[in-house]
């Protein structure tokens, strides 16, 4: 409770919310002029001189924090300094305790000395008008609310108390639950908002990480989704289908891309058929695109959640080497004519032919 924010949470986090207290001071001095108007309003009104001195009070308090959230802002502390942070969190909370103290005697003054209705109206309103402004600005520091709330609210219960009032102790009463509240309020906006960024933080991580792998991947990577169409393409993938002049593929239905391939002409239409059925048909499997030229690519479909995923290897080289080391083991070396083994297939499936030939001869 009264220990700094630094030790529970990280340092990116802790200077965000140091900042965030030390926002908007242009509405802070406002509410210092709003308070200590109302203050001489009182004191004019009440015929109380002691009422002006608390106006002059709040509005030195006012611009005193007013100076210190300008030197922060001119201070600029890097975004992970959190020993300079830890500095300026004291200060907020030497400050945030003046406000505090300020408003609590205000109440206090109206209510025991000056004792006229409407000052104590107005000092218990703006007072508790302020402690939810408390509330807004400084959620994330535990302490230096806790502070701020015990600084207010303790001359204000010393007074309602001593003003030997039973309906003013009931109101003292029902103060003491009311900040209690607020102070719970905070714990839970500190804690729902940490987790949003953390989570957001984390979110951004694996966001980062995938770019990543996905850039780097060495076979080019298309995701479909639920309607067919094409939401995710690398950078390989992008070269592999410029090859068949297919440009901007983000956005096109998976029939527009299969079409642009059958309308090259160096795409087989069997190849091009048997992809088509497999994405229609949400099912995992592989198929092979040769190309005109010599070139292969292995087109691996895995399918999950109505969604498809295509992987395009470029297996040009292995097929080549395939093809080189079928046709050295049927090929004289030298000669590169057919050898004994590859010979005797030949002849054999020859007869065979043959063979079936004569028997479908009238």
């Amino acid at each position: 409770m009264f220990t700094s924010a630094r030790k529970s949470m990280p340092a990116l986090d802790y200077v965000s919310i140091i900042r965030s207290v030390y926002g908007d001071r242009w509405a802070l001095l406002f509410g210092a002029f709003n308070s200590a108007g109302i203050a001489a309003v009182s004191a004019l009104k009440a015929n109380a001189p002691i009422l002006f001195v608390m106006a002059a009070a709040l509005l030195l308090v006012g611009f005193i924090r007013f100076a210190n959230m300008r030197a922060f802002w001119h201070a600029g502390i890097g975004n992970e300094d959190a020993e300079a942070a830890e500095r300026w969190e004291q200060r907020a909370l030497v400050g945030g305790a003046l406000v505090a103290v300020a408003h609590g005697i205000w109440c206090l003054v109206a209510i025991l000395i000056v004792r006229d209705p409407f000052a104590e109206l107005a000092s218990i309103t703006l007072t508790i008008a302020a402690t939810v402004g408390l509330v807004a600005r400084n959620f994330g520091l535990d302490r230096l609310l806790t502070v701020q709330i015990l600084s207010l609210s303790v001359p204000l219960w010393i007074a309602m108390i001593l003003r030997g009032d039973f309906y003013y102790q009931l109101l003292a009463a029902m103060l003491v639950l009311l900040l209690i509240n607020f102070r719970k309020l905070a714990g839970d906006v500190r804690a729902i908002l940490l987790s949003a960024v953390h989570g957001r933080a984390e979110v951004s991580r694996l966001a980062a990480e995938l770019d990543i792998a996905i850039t780097t991947l060495q076979h080019g990577l298309l995701m479909l989704d639920e309607n067919g169409m094409v939401t995710l393409v690398n950078e390989r993938a992008l070269k592999t289908l410029a090859l068949f002049n297919v440009q901007k593929p983000i956005g096109q239905h998976y029939t527009a891309i299969l079409d642009a391939l059958n309308a090259t002409g160096r795409v087989p239409e069997r190849s091009i058929a048997r992809l088509s059925e497999m994405i229609g048909q949400r099912t995992s499997g592989k198929g092979l695109l040769s190309i005109d030229g010599g070139a292969h690519y292995e087109v691996t479909l895995s399918s999950r959640r109505s969604r498809s995923v295509l992987l395009l290897e470029d297996i040009t080289e292995r097929v080549t080497a395939e093809e080189r080391i079928n046709f050295i083991a049927r090929h004289d070396t030298l000669t590169e004519l057919p050898n004994r083994s590859y010979f005797g297939e030949l002849a054999l499936e020859a007869l065979q032919k043959q063979a079936a030939a004569g028997r479908r001869a009238p």
